[in-house]
């Protein structure tokens, strides 16, 4: 399975994503951004959702055990993993 690292030295396994759970994070993703003030409107509630879905053995304590900078580098990893990838597939059609 891949592991992904961070700058503090913590290190995730990723799950495999099937095509059904990536469609959901990505809808939420999507569906919370609000298009007014350009920003997402639950952007914790989201990062949370994809590290259950995305992260192997995510438990509630290594959530909350997470600081601010860990949790938005996590994300940024997995949506260049899950979300770019899209716009990359896509446009080579």
């Amino acid at each position: 399975m891949e592991k992904v690292k961070l700058k503090s030295g913590t290190e995730y396994t990723l799950k495999k994503v099937t095509r059904d759970e990536l469609d959901d994070i990505t809808d939420a993703l999507l569906g919370s951004f609000n298009q007014e003030t350009g920003a997402q409107a639950t952007p914790n509630k989201i990062m949370t959702l994809w590290f259950r879905s995305c992260i192997k053995d995510m438990s509630e304590d290594i959530l909350i055990d997470m600081s601010f900078e860990e949790r938005a580098e996590l994300f940024g990893i997995l949506q260049n993993k899950y979300f770019v990838g899209e716009e990359k597939a896509s446009s080579s059609s």
